[in-house]
């Protein structure tokens, strides 16, 4: 629930309650995303920390400070804030999370050819005003990072309530995923990265067409 440190003014702290407080059944809730709270940031940072060998590191806006005369005064060195899981740890939960990816996985729309991904699904359900939760409207997601074995670029993709064609495929595999693809695909154009793996064989499931999405 720690803020991240980011260069810009408004961060908020996210809502992870103490075991002290949690309910009788808070135990069974917060393993699915229930009773927690977090910015996308904050979420992309724990995908990060996986991709980056269980270490967190804090985000920053600027890499290289530059001069008026075009001469580089500066390049401002990753801060690692302290190693969270380790490295032993990170890699097998990056080798999990790749098989969210791949054929028989629930987010194979967010593959990108060539590449080896690692990533996770987000479907939560919308809080209602008044208590408990509003029907048939969610907030899907889709984080990931490539490749798996050496990660060069991390994202996320969130949209809420998605209005999609068809409610009943309203999640985060099938509606974040895709669009995943295409901006992980383009990434790894722009930081030249060589496809290293074999596509699978395999039937992608129909994307979800959107008709509206805030």
């Amino acid at each position: 629930g720690d803020r991240t440190g980011i260069e810009l003014p408004g961060e908020i702290r996210g809502m992870v309650h103490p075991p002290r407080s949690w309910s009788k059944i808070s135990i069974t809730r917060i393993p699915m995303g229930q009773e927690v709270g977090v910015t996308p940031l904050q979420m992309l940072m724990a995908m990060a920390t996986v991709a980056n060998g269980g270490k967190l590191v804090q985000p920053r806006i600027v890499k290289t400070v530059i001069d008026e005369k075009g001469n580089v005064s500066g390049n401002l060195r990753p801060t690692i804030v302290r190693q969270v899981i380790s490295p032993e740890t990170a890699s097998q939960i990056a080798l999990a999370l790749r098989g969210v990816v791949r054929k028989g996985g629930t987010a194979v729309e967010a593959a990108v050819p060539g590449f080896t991904i690692s990533g996770k699904t987000g479907t939560a359900q919308k809080a209602a005003p008044g208590g408990g939760y509003e029907k048939n409207k969610y907030v899907v997601s889709f984080s990931g990072f490539l490749p798996t074995e050496n990660p060069a670029f991390v994202a996320l993709v969130v949209l809420d309530d998605a209005h999609t064609k068809d409610p009943n495929l309203n999640y985060g595999g099938t509606v974040a995923g895709p669009i995943f693809s295409r901006v992980a695909e383009q990434a790894a154009r722009y930081l030249d990265l060589e496809p290293h793996e074999e596509s699978e064989t395999q039937t992608p499931a129909g994307r979800v067409a959107l008709t509206n999405a805030r």
